[in-house]
């Protein structure tokens, strides 16, 4: 399985000219949103497919897949995946075609992802629109998911 990390503001706890005082609300990065959550993964399909996953649902997310170079090479949102899940099949065409033949589960909500590029790294971001609604969409960026996928599973 990979590593699934929360992205949030960087503070330089570092003196010098390009440290921020405690508390400023001028952060390392030019801007985070603080209405979403941010997850990240890095992932390599050199053993199999990635299978990206989370529990559950929330009011808005949005995923993009990009290159090592930082290209997008796939993007997409709750309105346009099966039943608004949250779940990504990301393979080379010849992983995919495979996963596919060896998939028994005619209703599931998986979509394949065909990319010509070895690593990569995913973000998900979730919408927090209103902040009693913050704990929901932290449980559902905890259930995020990101390993090679069980050629069983499909």
């Amino acid at each position: 399985m990979f590593e699934v990390v929360r992205i949030d503001a960087l503070r330089s706890r570092a003196n010098g000219p390009v440290a921020q005082a405690e508390g400023s609300a001028l952060h390392d990065f030019a801007f985070v949103d603080p209405a979403f959550v941010t997850v990240g993964c890095r992932f390599s399909v050199a053993e199999g497919p990635v299978r990206l996953t989370a529990d559950g649902a929330v009011d808005f997310w949005s995923a993009s897949v990009y290159s090592r170079r930082g290209d997008n090479v796939y993007s997409i949102n709750d309105r346009s995946a099966v039943a608004g899940q949250f779940d990504l099949l990301v393979g080379t065409p010849e992983q995919l075609v495979d996963a596919q033949a060896a998939s028994t589960d005619p209703g599931e909500t998986v979509i394949p992802v065909e990319v010509d590029i070895d690593e990569g790294y995913l973000t998900l971001r979730a919408l927090v629109d209103e902040e009693s609604e913050r704990p929901s969409v932290d449980a559902f960026m905890r259930s995020v998911t990101c390993a090679t996928a069980d050629p069983a599973a499909g």
